[in-house]
């Protein structure tokens, strides 16, 4: 799948888009957690994380009463819906289905 997102961010570049992660072999994640987007490649579904800047990820308001809306920065919140919005777009426009994210077996004694 990274040859087929990096073919989608050419036309986009200039949104400083700067890596496609993961090579060409995506996997189910072993559990969920994490991410959010795990969830979904943990029963096989393409789960794909979009990963942005770190600004004031790791300070003190991430995650915490301080991490409110309005530190929320305007410009990035533009910039990442329409990049989301470009991959939307391609998924459902796309001739054939995008790859699947192999399956695990069910695991019986996990539940």
């Amino acid at each position: 799948m990274a040859a087929i997102f990096k073919s989608w961010i050419e036309p986009i570049k200039d949104q400083h888009i700067v890596a496609v992660s993961g090579g060409d072999q995506f996997r189910p994640t072993a559990s969920p957690g994490g991410t959010d987007s795990s969830a979904f490649s943990w029963i096989g579904l393409n789960g794909i994380g979009f990963q942005q800047d770190g600004l004031e990820y790791g300070t003190r308001t991430h995650h915490s009463n301080s991490d409110t809306y309005d530190r929320v920065q305007k410009a990035d919140v533009m910039q990442s819906s329409m990049i989301e919005a470009w991959f939307a777009y391609n998924a459902a426009t796309r001739e054939e289905m995008l790859p699947r994210i192999p399956t695990r077996a069910p695991d019986p004694d996990a539940w």
